[in-house]
């Protein structure tokens, strides 16, 4: 199973640099290209491991409900029972 990494939030940019909005820019492309790839996928963690949901939901792009941006699966009541208790 992969493991996942700790969030952290990133320090704020000065997107008047243009080295800052060259980067922004990148990875936005990067995104977008995950969006097309369809590749954007959402999985419970339990303990810092990825783990398989019971449901599967394809979540869309507000603005143009026809696109697709990722899949996100709902974890059982058990698997959410292990999670509670993993936090513990």
């Amino acid at each position: 199973m992969e493991t996942i990494t700790t969030f952290k939030n990133e320090p704020l940019r000065d997107f008047s640099d243009e080295r800052n909005r060259s980067q922004v820019e990148a990875g936005l492309a990067e995104v977008e290209a995950l969006i097309r790839s369809k590749a954007l996928h959402a999985a419970p963690i339990v303990d810092g491991q990825r783990r398989s949901g019971e449901e599967s939901f394809v979540r869309r792009d507000p603005s143009n409900v026809s696109v697709s941006v990722g899949t996100t699966e709902f974890a059982s009541l058990q698997l959410a029972a292990e999670a509670v208790r993993a936090a513990l």
